[in-house]
């Protein structure tokens, strides 16, 4: 059931960002099809990043406040929608390394920390 809400939530945000149905759907599926594991936060995952993204948290905590207080269905901080909206930003991607900056609890947003390019 959760699976299926979030590919709802991911194929409304692709197509709110797109505009073109068939390429929301693409691009939904595509990220359902590749394993999606969430992080063990006591990994060192932006050492594995080829390419790293630094996140300043005076930059985070705002964006973790919208996260808190936007109910809308298009973007609750999950790393499947963040890493959507990196992908339709900036192109091909094979990995993504997320963390949980602001919080650490299950309320905390997802960031981009780094990628790898296909």
């Amino acid at each position: 059931m959760e699976q299926q809400a979030t590919w709802r939530r991911l194929y409304r945000f692709a197509y709110a960002r797109l505009g073109n149905r068939q390429e929301a759907e693409d691009l939904t599926q595509e990220t359902f099809t590749r394993t999606l594991a969430l992080p063990d936060p006591s990994q060192d995952l932006v050492s594995r990043a080829r390419v790293t993204v630094s996140v300043d948290l005076a930059e985070a905590e705002p964006i973790q406040r919208l996260v808190d207080d936007y109910t809308s269905a298009h973007y609750n901080g999950y790393p499947v929608q963040v890493a959507a909206a990196f992908v339709i930003e900036h192109g091909p991607i094979s990995r993504f390394y997320v963390k949980r900056v602001v919080r650490q609890d299950a309320t905390g947003a997802w960031f981009l920390v780094g990628y790898d390019l296909r």
